[in-house]
């Protein structure tokens, strides 16, 4: 046995030109599941990505109007039409809910990484030209931009964010496009305050983000300071707050547990999970998991007949090789062992370099991402997508490919050593049936005589 294992591991290189077929057909295989891992890790983490960190957080705290809102709807937190948020005539109601939530939150600090009280909403942007009531307003703390920027949701195109208290604001390159804007230019947008009353401001435009899913290019991104004042937002007060948890898994539990405090306290607040605030964004990775798996499923097919076809190939250019090995006293046995292992040998070194062109391919993508275009965006929730590499997915692919590899030696490693050592060295390759006569014809031919 380990003569065999050594045989094929000095084999390796004396017969790579033979098995190239083969080797050429794991690399190519190895390189397509890895890849193609890789993207899918990207898809499923772009789908919640923006989701998560502008739309819910972890865990969403919310007015009673926006709760009652429906969830189905990708726009549910990107609403054009109204404010859904606090009512300003019930001062003490609100209060004695926004104390409950930071009475809970203090109480539950060792969970909590960070809290982004937001002010959203909708406004009307106005040019010369032009008037778009499709407008919707993000206030961001300093501290919200770089978290946002650092987790890949919000990019510049040109420009910069806006400055403190500044009259200025990033629109999307969609919003910019439609209202012949760019950066420096002057738009005046019209708000709502608490009172009623309509209050226009004059913006710059001081920056210009990358678009998004389709929905999310409606957001014009303020100063928080700015958004407080042009509303007429009391200080304490938001229309949502995005909390982030140090374990994302403990999201639903927290949620849970804040909102019975809520209910129990009769306050006009609630709070739901990322997982219960939007099915549309929670159902849609699953979907696309049926499709990745139904793809992984018909590779894994081309590969198991791929690869089968390959082996025998490559057995049928070396039958003189491993006829004079079985005329030299080689048994079928230690036959089959050799092709065993040689397969085995071949198929990791051709992971190798499948490894690095993959993760090359993270590399090119990881940070500029892969546009997929506007008619996507709203599966995939940005016109880009990030591909990452996970560790346990290069194992599972390791595991399938030997596997595949190894099991595509049975059938015609088998039927090459049950061969003639008279018909390998002619390279006369029999079918097990072919040879099943072959001797039922021998047994009545001596019989006869």
């Amino acid at each position: 046995m380990l003569a065999a294992i050594m045989i094929a591991f000095r084999n390796l290189g004396k017969t790579i030109r033979k098995s190239s077929l083969l080797a050429l057909a794991v690399f190519l295989c190895s390189t397509i599941l890895l890849i193609a891992f890789f993207a899918f890790n990207g898809v499923e983490r772009q789908t919640l990505r923006n989701y998560v960190n502008v739309q819910a957080g972890h865990v969403i705290v919310l007015w009673d109007d926006l709760a009652e809102s429906d969830k189905s709807s990708p726009q549910r937190f990107i609403n054009v039409y109204e404010a859904l948020t606090y009512h300003p005539d019930e001062a003490r109601e609100n209060q004695e809910a926004l104390t409950t939530v930071e009475s809970w939150l203090t109480d539950n600090e060792d969970q909590v990484d960070r809290t982004f009280p937001i002010v959203r909403r909708n406004a009307v942007i106005e040019t010369i030209q032009t008037t778009d009531s499709t407008f919707l307003t993000y206030s961001l703390t300093s501290e919200h931009r770089d978290f946002l920027v650092d987790n890949k949701s919000l990019s510049l195109a040109e420009g910069r964010f806006p400055d403190a208290n500044a009259d200025e604001v990033v629109i999307s390159q969609d919003k910019a496009a439609s209202l012949g804007l760019t950066v420096g230019d002057e738009v005046d947008i019209a708000t709502i305050t608490d009172a009623g009353q309509t209050v226009n401001t004059r913006f710059t435009v001081c920056g210009i983000y990358t678009d998004g899913a389709f929905y999310e290019n409606l957001y014009g991104f303020l100063d928080d300071e700015t958004a407080r004042r042009v509303y007429a937002v009391p200080d304490g007060s938001y229309d949502s707050m995005l909390v982030f948890l140090k374990d994302r898994s403990d999201a639903q539990g927290f949620a849970d547990g804040l909102e019975d405090r809520l209910q129990a306290d009769g306050t006009v607040l609630h709070a739901e999970s990322y997982l219960d605030a939007n099915t549309f964004y929670n159902n849609t990775p699953a979907m696309i998991k049926a499709v990745f798996g139904a793809f992984i499923v018909f590779v894994l097919l081309i590969i198991a007949l791929g690869m089968q076809s390959s082996v025998k190939m490559s057995l049928y250019q070396r039958m003189k090789e491993i006829g004079s090995m079985r005329a030299i006293g080689f048994g079928k046995a230690q036959v089959y062992t050799m092709i065993f292992f040689e397969t085995f040998f071949l198929t990791v070194a051709a992971l190798i370099p499948a490894l690095v062109v993959s993760l090359g391919f993270v590399l090119i993508f990881e940070d500029r991402g892969i546009f997929v275009g506007p008619a996507a965006s709203a599966l995939f929730g940005g016109q880009y997508f990030y591909p990452e590499a996970r560790a346990q997915q290069v194992g599972i692919v390791l595991a399938i490919m030997l596997g595949f590899s190894l099991l595509s030696t049975i059938q015609p490693g088998l039927a090459m050593v049950n061969q003639t050592i008279v018909d390998m060295m002619n390279r006369n390759m029999k079918s097990r049936r072919q040879a099943k006569l072959e001797a039922q014809l021998v047994r009545s031919a001596s019989a006869t005589a």
